[in-house]
């Protein structure tokens, strides 16, 4: 289970590529653009390894509106649960989905009916047998 602190200020996905003797993780200009990161801060970093799936993809910082938009419908599976009990899926980029009433491992009919920059809220339509 992922438990969301309240502090996040942000949630990218990143490449990890060798320069020299180091290893470092892009951070996308977006998240520079918005002061969410500034050059030389020093961050906590968690990582959550991608998995694979139809609705994840290789990290692209050009795009940075959601993935989602209100009223849209999906299918989503049900990967984990947030800090407030609420189940989490992920989307496109690491873009996370927040449907209440949910559970670990359900698949669901969802109607996304929030978008934020970095997470959306949706209602369960219905639930898969």
């Amino acid at each position: 289970m992922v438990e969301i602190p309240k502090n996040m200020h942000c949630l990218y996905s990143g490449t990890v590529t060798q320069v020299d003797d180091k290893y470092v993780i892009e951070v996308p200009a977006t998240e520079i653009d918005t002061g969410t990161v500034s050059p030389n801060d020093t961050v906590r970093v968690a990582i959550l390894r991608q998995r694979e799936s139809p609705t994840t993809t290789s990290p692209q910082p050009s795009q940075s509106a959601p993935p989602v938009s209100e009223g849209e419908q999906r299918e989503v599976t049900i990967e984990d649960v947030g800090s407030e009990g609420d189940g989490i899926a992920y989307l496109d980029r690491g873009y996370i989905l927040f449907i209440p009433e949910t559970e670990p491992e359900e698949i669901v009919s969802v109607e996304v009916v929030r978008v934020m920059q970095r997470f959306a809220v949706a209602a369960v339509l219905d639930h898969e047998e």
